[in-house]
């Protein structure tokens, strides 16, 4: 994998052809299926665009307010809403395809897109977790777009799962060549002249490059 882009291929090349599997592969691995479904989320809300207030993402007054507007309710109480003034704010900053957010359609989006940041934090932080082991980059930033940086260092390690692959159908590929002709040397009657034979030069060849 000449010229790959990340600083820990090598390390990760090494984990991939230990006999034993590594820890850290294997929770990456356990990360997979939620980097795939919060995928399906980001590619949504890519052509379907949501801004929520930051500070509203994890306040549990404006997440009720959502939830009823979902429901086709109203988000505020005609008592409660006289002192809701920065809940009332909260919720006037929502947008939904840079419009104000009005009907059950548009709320239900906004709460499937908070639903969808607080899993992206919670896989952010399982993620950055793992990478404190030396393979992988940690994922900065608090959007969804995140998940797509995931899936990037995913390819990179499947490309490298592939490569050792490989590399070891080769190997056994060579060690066979390796023992058909052992039996061509056993055999004093044999008329191959082992030296100049193109087959033994191959195999010799490709059991220098594989180490």
């Amino acid at each position: 994998m000449a010229g790959a882009p990340y600083l820990w291929t090598n390390e990760l090349l090494q984990c991939i052809g230990e006999a034993e599997p590594d820890n850290r592969l294997s929770a990456f691995e356990s990360l997979r299926e939620e980097a795939l479904r919060l995928g399906t989320e980001y590619q949504y809300f890519l052509t379907r665009p949501v801004f929520v207030p930051e500070e509203a993402l994890i306040d549990p007054k404006f997440l009720a307010a959502i939830e009823r507007e979902a429901d086709g309710k109203p988000a505020l109480g005609l008592v409660s809403g006289i002192f809701a003034a920065k809940l009332k704010a909260q919720l006037g900053e929502v947008t939904v395809l840079g419009e104000p957010a009005s009907g059950a359609e548009a709320w239900s989006d906004v709460q499937r897109f908070v639903a969808a940041r607080a899993s992206a934090r919670r896989f952010q932080a399982a993620w950055n977790n793992v990478v404190a082991g030396g393979i992988g980059d940690c994922l900065d930033g608090q959007e969804l777009g995140v998940v797509q940086l995931a899936k990037r260092q995913f390819d990179h390690i499947d490309a490298a799962e592939s490569l050792i692959a490989n590399r070891r159908e080769i190997r056994a590929i060579v060690d066979a060549i390796f023992v058909s002709f052992s039996r061509f040397r056993s055999t004093p009657s044999t008329l191959l002249n082992m030296s100049t034979c193109p087959l033994v030069g191959t195999a010799n060849w490709l059991n220098a490059t594989l180490g």
